[in-house]
């Protein structure tokens, strides 16, 4: 209870027993620290102490503006104060991961604004929101990454794109379309001095097809051959190699899709093959050559050239007509090679190798 004391009648101040001037004095100095008091034309003025009177250089206490609401329009607001010095750069990232992918599954091609979740190659590099092109299906936004999951909203599909958007086409970003606006033409300027000559830039890289490419064998007729001594042969689709030709220098990625026919199986698989000079005589190899050009060239009379693997690129597993045989394989190059897809046999001699489910892709990503 308040121990009746106001006016400090009772001659003394305690802790229990506290005056209300003192509690006023109290208040005052804790609140506000040292105020120092001016008297003028009979009116007492208060100035605060510690920077009250003017407040915060950068939030500055309004005119007429009392403590309690400034302090309250400060927290309110968030308290903005002078910049500081720019701190020290940070440790260096790790090093991403190349935003590449490929779908590991069919998928229904969706409408322009659904969205899907299809499996991939697992990748963290394909950040929400992101633009990325699907190979055969047409341009996505990503939604959220699972890992070995994506999901996409379509953006725009490809007027070509398919029902099904078979197992193994490329996911890759890309920068969204800009939408020019042209304006009026100006009125040209005067012609100006003619300046001194650059030094010579570095010399640019060929342009070339094959940096990127693909093999769709939709519309081929199928592969039927009988392998002799368990001895592995090159697919061919109409008279035609199923090759990825590498012209210019770098690191490749090759992804793909094949199965066998019905009643069929077999093993299929990437190759780098290479052109061997042999002697007519003696059958002994007597020099490789990375182009076929090359080997023609250094092949003497007594001579023939022949293609052999030099190494299988991708572990070679079994293709059925109900489990396509998906290839996937990173390969770097400093000269111009050919990699090649082949077939062995797997239970029985006779393979079958489906065209319409044969397919290859190709990109230059370093």
């Amino acid at each position: 209870m308040d121990c009746l004391n106001p006016t400090l009648a009772s001659g003394h101040n305690s802790a229990a027993c506290e005056s209300l001037q003192s509690k006023v004095a109290n208040f005052t100095s804790q609140l506000f620290g040292v105020v120092t008091k001016t008297d003028i034309d009979g009116k007492v003025i208060w100035t605060l102490g510690c920077g009250l009177e003017d407040g915060l250089p950068s939030n500055p206490r309004g005119f007429g503006e009392g403590v309690a609401c400034y302090f309250f329009r400060l927290l309110y607001d968030n308290i903005l104060e002078l910049t500081g010095d720019q701190g020290e750069n940070g440790p260096d990232g790790v090093n991403g991961k190349d935003a590449v992918s490929a779908t590991t599954s069919d998928f229904i091609q969706p409408n322009v604004g659904d969205t899907i979740t299809i499996t991939i190659l697992a990748t963290r590099a394909l950040l929400p929101e992101l633009i990325v092109f699907v190979q055969n299906s047409g341009w996505y936004s990503v939604v959220e990454n699972g890992g070995d999951t994506i999901s996409l909203t379509l953006r725009q599909a490809l007027p070509f794109a398919p029902v099904i958007v078979s197992l193994g086409a490329v996911i890759v970003p890309i920068s969204p379309g800009g939408r020019p606006i042209v304006g009026d033409k100006g009125v040209p300027g005067d012609k100006g001095s003619e300046g001194d000559t650059g030094d010579e830039g570095d010399k640019g890289r060929d342009a070339n097809a094959n940096i990127n490419g693909y093999f769709f064998g939709a519309g081929k007729s199928d592969f039927v051959t009988t392998i002799v001594s368990n001895t592995p042969v090159p697919v061919v689709f109409d008279g035609s190699f199923v090759d990825v030709p590498i012209t210019v220098a770098g690191t490749y990625y090759i992804v793909g899709t094949t199965k066998t026919v019905v009643g069929t199986s077999a093993v299929i698989f990437l190759a780098l093959i290479t052109w061997a000079v042999i002697d007519n005589a003696t059958s002994v190899t007597l020099s490789t050559y990375n182009t076929e050009s090359e080997a023609n060239a250094a092949a003497q009379a007594g001579q023939h050239v022949e293609i052999k693997i030099q190494e299988v690129l991708d572990t070679t597993f079994q293709a059925t007509p109900y489990e396509p045989r998906l290839f996937q394989t990173f390969f770097f190059t400093v000269s111009p090679r050919t990699i090649r897809l082949y077939v062995n046999q797997d239970s029985a001699p006779l393979v079958k190798v489906k065209a319409s489910a044969t397919t290859l892709n190709w990109v230059q990503i370093a």
